[in-house]
């Protein structure tokens, strides 16, 4: 009998049952933050007109720096942005919004906490959301780990811009075939 190995095994299951406890945990708390901000009806939260620039809406959610100012340049042309660094603002817009793609960062000086809620509010509001994780680091972490669970992308910096370019340009092309498939089902 191996101890070591049965040891090891038993660790990592442990850690994948706190791992999807935690993401349990957040995906009912961003169900709560939801059910909360729909019983407060006095907010008014601008709606994105899509149908005006014809462009995808894409939520950027990270502190106002080189980074998301590099990343606004490179994706303008491709989608209208939103950019958010304060958390309930963020909310707010992905609540009253169908929005296909955001972009975090995930590096400090930007609140992991702030980031998971964020990224399960999106995903709570919209599963079908894409999400672009950006780090600098390639240590796999627990955030990182429940991020890719999930189905976010991970992407390392600084940016690649033809590999974020053809990623955006894919999942335009399935948010165009929806909202076609959408509107003819409509009519």
């Amino acid at each position: 009998m191996d101890f070591s190995k049965n040891k090891d095994v038993l660790l990592k299951q442990l850690s994948q049952k706190k791992m999807d406890h935690v993401a349990e945990r957040r995906s009912i708390e961003a169900k709560n933050r939801i059910q909360e901000k729909a019983a407060d009806g006095t907010r008014n939260i601008k709606l994105v007109e899509v149908e005006k620039t014809n462009k995808p809406p894409l939520a950027i959610f990270g502190v106002k720096g080189l980074f998301i100012t590099n990343l606004k340049s490179i994706l303008q042309q491709y989608c209208e942005i939103y950019e958010f660094n304060d958390i309930d603002k963020a909310t707010e817009f992905l609540l009253g919004n169908s929005v296909p793609i955001a972009i975090m960062d995930i590096d400090a000086p930007n609140d992991l906490d702030h980031c998971r809620d964020f990224f399960t509010t999106g995903k709570t509001v919209n599963p079908d959301m894409a999400y672009i994780a950006y780090r600098t680091d390639d240590k796999p972490s627990e955030i990182v780990e429940v991020f890719q669970k999930q189905g976010a992308i991970i992407m390392q910096k600084p940016v690649d811009r033809m590999e974020l370019i053809d990623w955006i340009k894919k999942v335009i092309a399935q948010w165009r075939e929806k909202s076609g498939a959408a509107k003819d089902a409509a009519t």
